[in-house]
Formats: structure tokens, sequence, C-alpha cells
């Protein structure tokens, strides 16, 4: 220890510069931590110096016992008109992060009525608090709904501004509303994540220092060079990839609105002390929905705990863009490192697939999560198999990895998934001789094994699921699925972007709307300019395997290549899918086929296979004319930087302006709702419902994924209860007294009960995993616990055998 703290003394004398830094970041650091410690503020709002604009005839507006009472049911105006507005002093707050929560109480009970509406409206030249929307840093203005009975925000007060903002109050129509609170919390949480923040980039930066500006010598020198160009080439790369997340606000997808509201559910589940996040209880009006049964969100943990921690959810979601950008760099290099010995080839690889068309559109254009997530596994997928059926002795190298990325897929997408378990069920019957050779099989079936209990604890809850409940995905087959398809012209243009430009540029200045469908058939089914560019070298080489193919060396090049093409095809609206579909109707045949929705899904997987075919090419050109291969390093390269900068440019041209607060309206965003129970309600009016004349509800409410609900049956029969959430099962019901009562399905689909005659009290819902779920989990954790120890052991089994030799 002596040795080691006298060397890092020695490395800091020798270098001032780098004390220096050291020295700023722990003044950064250590003040962060004593803003942590400081106490946190907390201010309510004073009704009594809120000062009412205008309050018209037969509106009450007044404190009452503490709380204010807006009654404007003697007032009646057009939709929209506001009835009554009120403003508060100017509030100053100390720089923070704080939660506003607001309870009240109104008289209307659906989603759709909104009695009050508060607005923070920043005073003076400079903004006090971010504005926009929750999505991008404050709640500039929140709807008191008449389903519920609280409802919270955030603002973010900067350093250093005294000039503060003041809360305006509107009603918009008739009730009776009564504000016990409106109150402004500090989080500490911010506090924290700006200091585990900071210290994460003063690591990075440290790190790439040390790597950069450390003194070497001899072979060490030389390897730190060419780790030095390759961390600077994939830096550089991830960079590139990342740009649009720092655009700002207004360029979001398609898809974007869905996934952001997932993110905020799940914040809210974590929160709610549900983990792993089974049920959505939130959703649809506090209704709930069963989305995280069905498409797994493990992987938006990360967006959800930075949500928790007061980042604004529109940043998480960039940051776990980014991250996901990160991550599949390094799998798609690491993958293609095992199939070429030249990492310079490795990183044109890891370009060609990280800046296709197709990932760019899916990230960033259609915002589509799952999908692009389920793409940063694909490579390594792809390059696992091509080595089972390349190589003859197979190690845990071999299928350890592969059983990860089809775990990963699992539970990022599993429609990638279902495609690629398709391609790989058609691929292993066609070359069959290779795949039942004993140690092969063997290999792909501990692959199998492993992935299934790595994701253990997703598929067993998912395929139970699918089986006992009867979600409309179940009774949905393909429909348009030809027409749906990618289109020859745009699949093989290495530029599309400038054709849907001009068509755009054209279509406004006739005055005329965007067709958007025409996007829709250009963009999804793009494959785009470097892996075309990847594809002719491929294709270039397999014409002249003649020349350097001194055995069966292009025969992984042809069968990736086919396979590749084979996909492209299917993928094309001229496909016959719908005279196939035709012969498989209604049958399982045809669910599975249509699984992917779109035909132009197949191009993910076609994607990461013509990566590993411009690698192989490349090494391949290396071998035969190494000049040759220089140049076209090069020329693929600079096609991936000028592609990406043409699709950004486009991309930043066509903005879309989106405002999102989180709040409960925005529960609403199922997407297309898959996963919706038959019958169901309009899910506006959320209180229970009963026939009975003699069953007096009381009280309702549902807050934090628990409902409950003070009940008095004055009747000598007992009386059904339909509760407002959907009942997908494992809800527990139980009494003042803890006893657990019986549950029952309505017609509706939602969770009923049957209330006892003469029953006074309250009942509690809940949600609770079944045990088997719960076992489940422990499964996959000891399957990751021993994938884990075994990697480590073949590590050391490996460096023992080096060093001896």
């Amino acid at each position: 220890m002596t040795k080691g703290w006298m060397g890092c003394k020695g490395f800091l004398a020798a270098h001032r510069r780098f004390a220096v830094l050291l020295a700023v970041e722990t003044l950064c650091i250590l003040a962060l931590m004593v803003r942590c410690a400081k106490p946190l503020h907390t201010e309510q709002l004073d009704f009594a110096q809120l000062t009412a604009v205008n309050v018209p005839e037969g509106t009450t507006f007044s404190v009452q016992d503490g709380a204010l009472v807006v009654d404007t049911t003697g007032t009646s105006a057009e939709d929209g008109a506001v009835l009554l507005t009120a403003e508060s002093p100017t509030v100053v707050l100390p720089s923070d992060a704080y939660e506003i929560t607001v309870s009240y109480d109104s008289d209307q009970w659906k989603l759709d009525e909104e009695p009050i509406t508060l607005n923070f409206v920043n005073q003076g030249m400079g903004e006090v608090i971010s504005g926009g929307s929750d999505l991008w840093g404050g709640t500039n203005l929140l709807t008191l709904d008449g389903a519920h009975h609280s409802v919270t925000g955030r603002i973010w007060v900067k350093q250093g501004n005294t000039r503060g903002f003041t809360v305006k109050l509107q009603a918009q129509m008739s009730a009776r509303t009564v504000i016990q609170n409106i109150t402004f919390t500090a989080k500490r949480a911010y506090r924290v994540m700006r200091l585990l923040a900071a210290l994460l980039v003063f690591a990075v930066l440290d790190a790439v220092l040390l790597l950069f500006f450390a003194d070497t010598d001899g072979a060490e020198k030389k390897a730190r060079a060419a780790k030095k160009e390759t961390l600077l080439v994939l830096a550089a790369l991830c960079l590139v990839a990342c740009l649009p997340f720092t655009a700002g606000i207004e360029y979001v997808g398609w898809d974007f609105q869905f996934h952001v509201e997932r993110i905020a559910q799940v914040a809210a589940e974590l929160q709610n002390g549900q983990f792993p996040v089974r049920m959505m209880t939130g959703m649809l009006n506090g209704y709930g929905y069963a989305n995280s049964l069905y498409y797994c969100d493990i992987f938006l943990y990360l967006p959800a705990l930075l949500y928790n921690c007061m980042v604004p959810l529109g940043i998480c979601y960039n940051i776990y863009g980014a991250v996901v950008t990160v991550c599949t760099c390094a799998l798609t290099y690491y993958s293609l490192r095992k199939v070429c010995s030249s990492p310079r080839t490795a990183c044109v690889g890891t370009a060609v697939y990280l800046l296709s068309g197709y990932r760019l559109v899916n990230v960033f254009m259609r915002s589509a999560v799952g999908e692009y997530t389920a793409m940063a596994f694909l490579p390594l997928v792809a390059v696992h198999i091509y080595l089972l059926y390349t190589k003859d002795e197979l190690t845990w190298r071999d299928w350890g990895p592969l059983a990860m990325g089809m775990a990963g897929l699992v539970q990022c997408h599993i429609l990638t998934f279902e495609l690629v378990c398709l391609v790989l069920a058609v691929f292993a019957a066609v070359f069959g001789r290779q795949t039942f050779r004993k140690k092969r099989l063997a290999a792909l079936l501990k692959a199998a094994g492993a992935a299934i209990g790595l994701c253990a604890w997703f598929l067993v809850p998912f395929l139970q699921s699918m089986m006992t409940q009867n979600v409309q995905v179940n009774n949905t087959y393909a429909g348009n699925f030809q027409e749906n398809g990618a289109s020859l012209l745009y699949l093989l243009n290495p530029f599309p972007m400038s054709a849907l430009w001009s068509l755009e540029h054209d279509q406004l200045q006739n005055g005329a709307l965007i067709v958007y469908s025409s996007i829709f058939d250009g963009m999804h089914g793009t494959l785009g300019a470097p892996l075309l560019a990847g594809l002719v070298l491929a294709l270039y080489m397999l014409l002249r395997r003649k020349e350097w193919d001194n055995g069966k060396q292009a025969a992984p090049l042809r069968v990736l290549l086919g396979v590749s093409g084979v996909l492209m095809v299917i993928s094309l609206r001229q496909f016959p899918w719908n005279a196939l579909f035709t012969c498989f109707e209604n049958t399982v045949i045809h669910k599975i086929l249509g699984a992917a929705q779109f035909p132009w899904r197949y191009l993910s997987i076609a994607a990461a296979l013509l990566s590993i075919c411009t690698v192989l090419a490349l090494e391949k050109l290396c071998h035969w004319k190494k000049d040759k291969a220089k140049t076209a390093h090069l020329v693929l390269l600079v096609t991936c930087v000028l592609y990406a900068g043409s699709f950004f440019v486009y991309f930043a041209a066509t903005p879309e302006q989106l405002t999102y607060t989180a709040s409960n309206a925005d529960s609403l965003l199922v997407g297309s709702g898959e996963y919706m129970l038959p019958n169901g309600p309009a899910v506006n009016y959320a209180r229970p419902q009963t026939d009975s004349a003699d069953l007096q509800i009381k009280y309702y409410d549902k807050s934090s994924g628990v409902a409950q609900a003070t009940l008095e049956n004055i009747g000598t029969q007992a009386a059904e209860l339909e509760l407002p959430i959907f009942n997908y099962g494992n809800y527990v019901v139980t009494d003042n007294e803890g006893t657990e009562w019986p549950t029952q399905t309505s017609d509706s689909s939602l969770l009923e009960v049957s209330v006892p005659a003469g029953f006074t009290g309250s009942i509690t819902v809940r949600y609770r995993e079944p045990v088997l779920w719960r076992i489940m989990e422990a499964v996959s954790g000891l399957t990751l616990a021993a994938l884990v120890l075994g990697c480590s052991a073949q590590r050391r089994k490996t460096r023992a055998a080096a060093e001896k030799n």
C-alpha cells in the first residue's frame, strides 16, 4: 500500500497539471457533498395572500379552516371560458429541485373534468424555473382533474436567481373544489444525483487522461497506442451517433409518448415498492395496465431511477438512448472482434452497424425503444451463431455470450426475439447436418437452457398471462402485412432522406399537407449508405473469390450474404405475404409468421448480418490486397459519417414539438392497447359501481398503487361491488381486520367483490406477486451468478495456460 501511495505521489509530482485538476475536482466534490447535507427547504403557499382577479357573481372564493374553497357551481359559461382567476404574490425559493404537491377534493369524478388549473409564471426577464413541460425541466401547468385527490409536479429553481415566480389559478368549469394545501418540497435525491454525476464525469475524464498521457515504455507503449486509437474511434462513433440526444426539446419520435409514459409508470411503481414491476397500477386513470407482464421493461429501470431522483423525464430518456448507443457500440465491437484479427476492421464494422439507416430510424424517427435496445444484442447473437457453426472445439466463450444475447432480446423486445428464433429455426433446419453434430447441438442446448434460466423471471409470468388472460393481442392476426412491407426504392437508396425532403418541400410550397404515408414507406424500410456500402464490398469479394479463396474461406461469407438477401426480400411489399397467410388463415402458423407486425422488422437481423459480412470481406481484402483494404476502411468510415450527417440534417429540419407533463391524463397513453382486456369500460370515471341500493360507497381513492374504499351495506343480503380496476389477476382485497375477500371478474373485465350484509368499514386492494414468480426470480438470479462464476473460472484457466506457455 505504501509502495502504491509513493507511486501515485511520484506520478502527481511529475504531472503537476494533473495534480491541479485533481485538486479542483476534489473541491467540487466537497462542495456538492456539503450541498447534499444542507437541510431541505419546504414551503407552503399561503392561501390568504391569493388575490382574485375576477370573481363572477354566484362564485365562492374564500379560505375556510386553512383550505381554499373555489365554488363555481353557481356560474355557467361556454366551454373553455375562464370562470375565475386568482394570483399569488411572488414566491422566492432557494435554488434546488422541488416537488409540488397539491391536495384537494372535488365534487367531480371524471378524468376529463378539470375544475382548476395552476400555472407557475416566471417573473422578470430571466427564467427562474425551467419551463416547457415535465419532460425537459419543469411543470409550468398542473391540472387538478376531477378523478383524483392529489397531483404532483416538479420545478427546478436556477442557481442564484431571486426574481421568483407567481402561482396563477384558473377555474374553467362549474365545480366545487377544496384545495387543502400547495406545498413545495426540495428533494435530496436530486442533490445526491448531481454528486454522483460529477463523480462519474470526473472518473471518466481522469481515466481518459491517464490512458492518453501516462508515460509508458517499449511494448507497453505500443499496446497503449493501439488501445488509444481504438478507443478514440469508438468514442467518436458514439459521439456522432448520440448527437441528436443533445439537440434539445423538439426532436421526438413517433412512439416517444408511449415509452416515456412507460418510464414514468415504472418509476412510480418502483417508488411504490413493487420490484420487479409487474403491474402498472397507475395507468389508465388507476384502472391498471399489464404492460410490464407482456413487454419487459427491466432496462427502463435506469431512466426510471433517474426520474425518481428528480431528473427531468426527457433527459432520462436521452440518457437511456445514449447509454444504449454506447452499449451497442461496445457489444458490436466485442462481437466483431471475434471474427477478425484487426481492431481497425472491427471498428469499421461497428461504424457500419451503429450508423446504419435502419438503426438511426428506430432510435430517432420512431423512438422504438424496445427495438433499438434489441439491436444492441443482435450482433452478439449473430456472431456467436457464426462461431458455433464454424468452429470444431466449442467452449463457454462460444455459447455463453449467445445465451446472454438471447436473454437480452427477450427482456427488451419480445417480437425481435420471436423473429430471431424463427430465422434460427429455419437456418438450423437448412443446415441440419451441421446442427445435429454432438458438440454443436450440446452447445446450442446449453445456450438455450442458460437463456431460459436468465429470463425465467419474465418468461414464466409472460407465458402464464398469455394463457390465462384474454388480452387483445391474443385475438389479433396480421392485417395488411404485405402492404406494410418495405419499398425496394428506399431499401436500396443509400440516401433516402433527400427524396423525402424534396417531397415534403414541394407539398409545403403547394400549400398541401405532408403525406405521412410516404415517409412511413421510405424510412421504415431503409438500410442506408453504410450497410449498402458494406454489402457492395462483400459482393465484390464474393465475385472475386477465385483470386483469394484457397479452400472454403468464402463459404461463411456466401451463407451470411444469402441469409441477409432472403431477409431483405421477405421485408419487401412485393413478397407474397398475403397469399402465404391465406394458406394458414386463423392458425398458429399465421400468428407466428405475423408476429413481426411489419415485414421491414426483418431488416434489423439483416443489418447485424451485413455488418459481419462487411468485416469478413475487409478481413479477406487485407490478406489479399492490403493497399486496397486501407482505402476500403477509409471509404466505409467516411460513408458512415456522411450518411449520419445527412440523416441528422433531415431529422433536425423536421422537428415535432411535444408537451408532456406525466399527469394523470397521460396515463391513458397505452399505444394501441394490445394488452387491454375485453369489454372494458371507458376509464374516464374512476369510481366503484354497484347495482344495490343498500350498498353505500362513502369514499374511494387509489394512490401509491393501493386502492381504498369505505363501504356500508345496510341491506340484509350481500351486494356486488365493481371496482375501477382491470382484473389481470393477483389482486388481493382485505378488510380492516386483514381478512382476504374472494374476488371475481365482472362482465366489464373489472375486479368485483361481494360485500357481506351489514358490513361497515374499509377495504384495501393491492397487487401481489404469486409465489411461483418469486421462485423464477431466484432461478434467474442463480443462473446469472453461475454464468458469472463460469466466466471467471474460464478466464483464470486461460490466463494460467498463457502464463504456463
